[in-house]
């Protein structure tokens, strides 16, 4: 949740986020660590984030009754791979525990997800021109409580290719894969296109379709 939705280049959020993190994605309180390790190579860095919150998402822990804790790890690898352009990728990993059951005990739910994003910028003579490509891969491993305890796994990933043609306009389409959580044998999609003209950096107009 570091970008707000207003500012993302589109105009919904991604299907495998709200199938696994919720309308409101991962939001709760709790403490962060960030360490952006030194680089002897100019244009490159690593960073590492860790996390402890309060595992309290219905989706993904469900933790009312204990409030237990949840934690994240996240590092992301950045490189210029010229003047014009940069690749970036990442790799995150999630726990926490679920509500627990008379006689099962708590359960856990792990969660691990990969991105990258790739941008081509450059100056061209009627603007600035651009290119950017950006995925995303999750896959959920939650112990669910029953009679005995038993293992759900989902997965899902998005894609999307966003132009910039002119100075003000934008360009773009995303496709969307979730596992159903419910049932693992259906795999909802989705594909969206949208349009944006900013009249400023802080006005913008966006039409999308999907």
């Amino acid at each position: 949740n570091r970008v707000h939705t207003h500012d993302m280049p589109q105009t919904t959020v991604p299907l495998p986020i709200i199938a696994f993190f919720g309308e409101e994605g991962l939001v709760s309180e709790g403490i962060s660590f960030n360490y952006l390790m030194p680089s002897a190579q100019p244009g490159r860095s690593f960073d590492l984030t860790m996390e402890a919150f309060s595992a309290e998402n219905p989706i993904l822990f469900s933790d009312t009754a204990a409030r237990g804790l949840g934690g994240l790890i996240r590092g992301k690898y950045f490189t210029e791979l010229s003047d014009v352009d940069f690749l970036e990728v990442g790799a995150s990993a999630a726990a926490g525990r679920n509500d627990g059951a008379p006689g099962i005990g708590k359960q856990a739910t792990y969660m691990y997800g990969g991105d990258f994003m790739y941008k081509w910028r450059a100056l061209q003579p009627k603007g600035i021109w651009s290119v950017l490509a950006q995925g995303e891969f999750f896959y959920m491993d939650r112990e669910d409580a029953g009679v005995q305890v038993t293992r759900r796994n989902a997965w899902g990933a998005y894609g999307l290719v966003q132009i910039q043609p002119a100075q003000r306009w934008y360009v773009g389409g995303r496709y969307d894969l979730a596992q159903d959580l419910a049932n693992k044998y259906r795999l909802d999609r989705k594909i969206g296109g949208y349009v944006s003209f900013y009249t400023t950096e802080f006005l913008r107009f966006r039409l999308g379709y999907e």
